[in-house]
């Protein structure tokens, strides 16, 4: 048991998402470590949750990911929700984003919805750089 604000789910009831999760993470990140925690919901609105570690570190995006919070409402809802979520997360998570010299870690310029993909993106570390490595994953997924 971690001593986090996260309710861990049992594996047995989420075994077939979290191979789900694995196989499309070797697919888009297969030479980053990252590790899934499949979570009971803490909010109505919440998906998922890139952990960064706690390093001191002001650049805190590019300390290394301690997992990625996968919330039962994600696999619960719908398969395509739960691809959606699991892409967005590792986009937050991808090397690409977090080391690019471009990227905008406290951005939010899609917050109120994409044009692109129609969707909100709330909450900080969704700028162009992010969002762009996100529909590549959409695409390659899909």
């Amino acid at each position: 048991m971690r001593n986090d604000e996260y309710e861990d789910i049992p594996l047995f009831e989420c075994q077939k998402e979290k191979e789900i999760a694995e196989k499309i993470r070797k697919e888009l990140l297969p030479q980053q470590k990252v590790k899934f925690r499949f979570v009971r919901d803490w909010d109505e609105i919440t998906y998922g949750r890139t952990k960064f570690s706690t390093q001191p570190n002001k650049e805190w995006w590019k300390n290394p990911i301690e997992f990625i919070a996968l919330t039962e409402k994600s696999f619960k809802n719908s398969r395509e929700k739960f691809i959606k979520t699991i892409t967005h997360e590792l986009g937050h998570a991808s090397d690409e984003v977090c080391f690019h010299p471009e990227f905008d870690p406290s951005s939010q310029p899609f917050y109120e919805g994409c044009e692109i993909c129609g969707e909100k993106h709330q909450g900080v570390g969704h700028d162009r750089i992010w969002h762009d490595k996100y529909l590549n994953y959409q695409k390659r997924i899909y």
